[in-house]
C-alpha cells in the first residue's frame, strides 16, 4: 500500500533552512548534532535534566527508555519545537 507523502510543516522547513544556512557559514565539525546541558520542564516539573549528547558523522543514535522517560521531549528539543529551560542544541555548528 502506498501512503501519500506529507510535506514538512513550514515552521520545521524554515528551521532546517536556517540550520543549513548556518552550516554553510561554519567549517565542518566533528559532531553535526550537539546537545549540551538541555533541561526541559512542563508546568515546573523537570522532564529532561542536563541532557548532553553528540552524534558524529556516520553514527546511528537510538533513544530508548520507558514510557514517560522524556524521549519525545528530547526529540522536540532537538527540533526546536519546545522551549529549553537551559542548555543548547547545535546542528552543524548553529543553534536551532
Amino acid at each position: 500500500m502506498n501512503r501519500p507523502s506529507s510535506p514538512l510543516p513550514s515552521a520545521l522547513t524554515g528551521r532546517l533552512e536556517q540550520a543549513a544556512s548556518a552550516a554553510s557559514q561554519h567549517p565542518p565539525l566533528s559532531a553535526p548534532l550537539h546537545v549540551q546541558g538541555v533541561t526541559v520542564a512542563y508546568d515546573g516539573h523537570p522532564v529532561l535534566r542536563s541532557v548532553s549528547l553528540a552524534a558524529r558523522p556516520g553514527e546511528l543514535v537510538g533513544i530508548v527508555g520507558p514510557n514517560g522517560a522524556g524521549k519525545t521531549t528530547l526529540l522536540r528539543a532537538i527540533l526546536g519545537t519546545i522551549r529549553l529551560d537551559s542548555g543548547r542544541v547545535d546542528v552543524f555548528g548553529g543553534p536551532i
